[in-house]
């Protein structure tokens, strides 16, 4: 969870909106805080890392090739 993630659960109590009762709410990139919130939400974890190094490899691939 994000301070996006926190201050779209505000707006949702400020307008008498609850999760999961009334919306559903999906996170990316979970922090080690989120676990302890609650509600607890639900959080896609992006191996940004590896993604990065899977970015180079095929940019490394291209100028290699002429591409």
């Amino acid at each position: 969870m994000n301070l996006q993630d926190f201050g779209c659960l505000r707006a949702l109590a400020e307008n008498g909106l609850t999760v999961p009762d009334n919306i559903a709410l999906v996170c990316f990139n979970a922090t080690l805080q989120s676990q302890f919130n609650v509600p607890s939400l639900t959080a896609v974890r992006q191996p940004i890392d590896k993604m990065t190094k899977t970015a180079i490899e095929i940019l490394i691939t291209w100028n290699s090739s002429g591409a």
